[in-house]
């Protein structure tokens, strides 16, 4: 299992819109189990007249047996050494949080994916599997639990040594509706000029899982 946060508070703090608000009873009744599930799961179906938070999608969780279903459907249907999918709003097609976009990549062993480069930085959670991404030219190797960045307008490509899952979220709604998002595929391969080199005696998140520390 991974635990990890992604939350727009960089964003919100340059804005100075941070808000805390408490529940007004104090304590939120608890009206069922997995309530938004039952409302909000049905691909393509939805409840006539209902309407959204315009903040958030009404739907609280996204079950990893419907993700990996469709990514291995989308690889099926693609081919190639990535697939992506992003988690979305159900009632508006909207991401699933406005302010950030969440996204599941897939990659498959083999070669390295098209190089890209877009506005807005993105933060990569390795779910599982292991292998490296090319960032600006250095490559970063990574395994499970790693967490690494790429930065606004970076050259970014990736591959597998093994099948491997990474978890995405991005500025790119905020950016797209501020319309400055861009994004470019480049004609060849970035080519790597050097190998990232953690610090002497910096313990990795994958090192600490392995070790069952």
């Amino acid at each position: 299992m991974v635990w990890f946060d992604g939350l727009d508070l960089p964003l919100l703090t340059t804005l100075e819109s941070i808000f805390f608000e408490n529940h007004p009873q104090q304590l939120q009744p608890v009206a069922g189990h997995n309530l938004s599930e039952q409302g909000f799961a049905g691909v393509g179906l939805r409840e006539l007249g209902v309407s959204s938070p315009p903040a958030h999608s009404p739907l609280l969780r996204y079950r990893w047996t419907e993700t990996e279903k469709t990514l291995e459907a989308l690889h099926r249907a693609r081919g190639g050494p990535l697939v992506s999918l992003e988690f979305v709003n159900p009632l508006t097609g909207a991401p699933a949080v406005a302010t950030f976009a969440c996204e599941m990549h897939r990659l498959y062993p083999g070669e390295r994916s098209a190089t890209k480069r877009k506005t807005g930085s993105s933060v990569y959670v390795v779910l599982q599997g292991r292998g490296s991404s090319v960032i600006n030219g250095v490559r970063f190797e990574w395994g499970p639990g790693d967490i690494f960045v790429t930065p606004s307008w970076a050259s970014v490509d990736h591959q597998a040594q093994e099948q491997a899952d990474l978890f995405a979220v991005s500025d790119r709604p905020v950016l797209q509706a501020l319309y400055l998002y861009r994004e470019e595929e480049l004609a060849e391969r970035q080519e790597i000029s050097g190998t990232f080199v953690p610090l002497q005696g910096v313990v990795s998140t994958a090192d600490v899982i392995q070790n069952g520390h």
